[in-house]
Parts: structure tokens; C-alpha cells; sequence
């Protein structure tokens, strides 16, 4: 998985999150989305587990934080971080 492009890391981040919310046809989310007051305490360990599913790679605690988590696009920037160092 370590040639993943950028792109396909957001598209599957993007529709694991969007599966997670269940959101609707015709709600979006774009790469830059603010996700804050999307998740719940469970959607957002939901999201971790997935994540670390689909991608093989650990999220530690300190990992999480706003920064990281706040959008798709910061999600895909450090999945891709955590990639590479493997």
C-alpha cells in the first residue's frame, strides 16, 4: 500500500466517513470540510478502527488530535505520513 497516490487516500477517506456518518444523498463533504460536530464519541473510534483497517497502519493516541482529524484532507495527509514511514 506504500504507492498509494494522495488522491485515492482522500476518495477512501472520504467515502469511510461518509459511510460512517450515513450521510444522505445529496450531502457532500468536501477534502476541506471542518468535520467538527460531525462525529460522536463512537462514530470517531469507529473512524480510527477503519482506518487503521483499511490503511495497515497504527493510530496511537497521541495521533489523534484536532489537527490530524479535522478534515479529510488533513486525515489523507497524515495516512500518508504513517505510509511512508513503513
Amino acid at each position: 500500500m506504500k504507492d498509494i497516490q494522495t488522491s485515492n487516500i482522500e476518495s477512501a477517506v472520504l467515502n469511510r466517513i461518509k459511510g460512517i456518518l450515513k450521510l444522505q444523498n445529496g450531502q457532500t463533504l468536501a477534502p476541506e470540510t471542518n468535520l467538527f460536530g460531525y462525529f460522536d464519541s463512537l462514530s470517531i473510534m469507529d473512524l480510527i478502527v477503519s482506518l487503521e483497517d483499511d490503511f495497515g497502519i497504527e493510530i496511537k493516541p497521541e495521533d489523534m488530535t484536532a489537527e490530524k482529524f479535522s478534515s479529510v484532507k488533513n486525515i489523507s495527509n497524515f495516512i500518508k505520513e504513517e505510509i511512508s514511514e513503513h
